[in-house]
């Protein structure tokens, strides 16, 4: 679901009982505090860690497969741009492989394991690992062109605009905390 920051404002206050329970009721501050600016940083601290670690179920991936296109393709590693603003790859998928990618994380050890071509991903164990705005499959065949069928991603946020798994609600209450 996308949700505009007005209504992540709206929720987030509810959360952090901020926000008044009888309609109709007002109230005034006068510690010159700016919840709101509290909140909006809050909120964008809670969705930019959700964006980079969370839990895939929690996500609500864009399908961003028009947007990669093949740059090289060498000894079974195909690097593909990705679209600008992309932030995490979640999925990939292709035929040519045998098994679905497994997406590592850059710097991680799966993903330094690729940079040896003796330890790297196979047809049968094909890794992933995004790198700035590129993207390493390891696992094609050398002689065959590299082709990705279905590949999912999470963009960067442009601070209007959250989108996200409406289970992700229930790890607001955490971050309030």
């Amino acid at each position: 679901m996308v949700y505009t920051l007005q209504q992540m404002l709206e929720m987030w206050r509810v959360n952090a009982r901020l926000q008044p329970s009888i309609q109709g009721l007002s109230t005034s501050r006068y510690d010159l505090l700016d919840i709101d600016s509290w909140l909006t940083a809050t909120i964008d601290a809670w969705y930019l860690n959700l964006l980079d670690n969370g839990d895939e179920r929690l996500l609500d991936p864009e399908d961003i497969t028009t947007g990669v296109s093949l740059v090289s393709f060498e000894d079974g590693v195909a690097i593909f741009s990705l679209p600008e603003g992309c932030r995490r790859v979640v999925s990939v998928s292709s035929q040519l492989l045998q098994r679905p990618v497994v997406i590592a994380r850059d710097g991680s050890p799966l993903a330094r394991r690729q940079l040896s071509r003796f330890s790297r991903g196979t047809k049968e164990s094909p890794v992933a690992v995004m790198h700035g705005t590129k993207l390493y499959v390891y696992g094609f065949h050398p002689d065959a062109l590299p082709s990705l069928d279905h590949v999912t991603g999470v963009f960067t946020p442009d601070g209007l605009n959250y989108r996200f798994s409406s289970a992700a609600i229930d790890t607001f209450h955490a971050k309030i905390q």
